[in-house]
């Protein structure tokens, strides 16, 4: 039990739990990147940058960022050759358009989610959707009943560490692992009705100050995974040189033409809207 829990936590230090087959010289998009993006991932994006009520920790800003909504992703059609979905579809009132963006954006991807049986064990709040997959194809199905409270009891009765190596085990039991490539396939049957205001707090509270906030908040522990990491990256990939700029798109008039990089503004260069640009960070919104 001690050397399964041991190989738990070198697999979760090494890929965050989950490692995810990926070419070498792809370019990679992670959203809803969150504390713990994928070592692997070259651009990370998040809206809540400031708003931890829904994921485990402060958002890792270690590498290109961009502040955006995965509903609106400000990117140009199929510029990524893979994108990084983790534990967001089963947050998002409206997920048909949140999967129609990563077709858009990207050739290929992956995505993660809690299974409807470990749905039925945690009972996330924020959770909306029970999600499998079945047939390779993506179920989704509104959640309409409260946790089972039996269930719940179950890890408690396993202890923290022989729960965890028994999960990293039967991982496909307890977590939707579904790869894809040019196309999702997905039902979505909604039982309930779905609202929820996913309004974010002032995203640009302290941008220029991020990256600096994040790292005095890291700890010691933190520090030296995001150092290895970023030498993982520069040794064991070799996606294409880019610049962030060249890969956006305008959020609002979802033209194809990019935008220009003037100071502190990005200006669309179909219709001139203006986003801010703060120390190297896209404020798409």
């Amino acid at each position: 039990m001690v050397i399964n829990y041991i190989k738990y936590r070198i697999t979760e230090f090494l890929y965050g739990v989950t490692k995810i087959p990926i070419n070498k010289d792809a370019l990679v998009l992670e959203v809803a990147s969150g504390a713990r993006p994928y070592w692997r991932s070259n651009v990370l994006l998040d809206k809540f940058v400031l708003d931890n009520s829904e994921r485990s920790g402060d958002v890792t800003v270690d590498r290109d960022f961009v502040v955006s909504d995965v509903n609106k992703l400000p990117f140009k059609d199929k510029v990524f050759d893979f994108v990084i979905a983790r534990h967001i579809l089963e947050h998002l009132p409206e997920p048909e358009n949140f999967l129609k963006e990563l077709e858009r954006v990207a050739k290929a991807g992956y995505i993660e989610t809690p299974s409807s049986i470990s749905e039925d064990m945690g009972g996330w709040d924020c959770h909306l959707w029970c999600v499998d997959v079945v047939d390779n194809k993506l179920k989704m199905m509104s959640k309409s009943k409260e946790p089972n409270s039996q269930l719940k009891k179950i890890p408690q009765i396993f202890g923290v560490k022989a729960w965890e190596s028994f999960i990293s085990k039967h991982r496909s039991v307890f977590y939707t692992s579904y790869f894809w490539k040019d196309r999702i396939d997905f039902n979505i049957v909604n039982n309930g009705l779905i609202k929820k205001d996913l309004e974010s707090t002032d995203t640009t509270f302290n941008i220029e100050q991020m990256r600096q906030y994040f790292w005095d908040r890291c700890s010691i522990k933190r520090k030296i995974k995001i150092l290895i990491h970023k030498l993982r990256r520069s040794l064991f990939s070799k996606s294409k040189t880019y610049d962030l700029v060249d890969l956006l798109s305008c959020t609002k008039c979802k033209g194809g033409g990019g935008v220009n990089k003037f100071g502190g503004h990005l200006v669309c260069k179909e219709c001139g809207n203006e986003f801010k640009c703060i120390d190297g960070v896209p404020i798409m919104l």
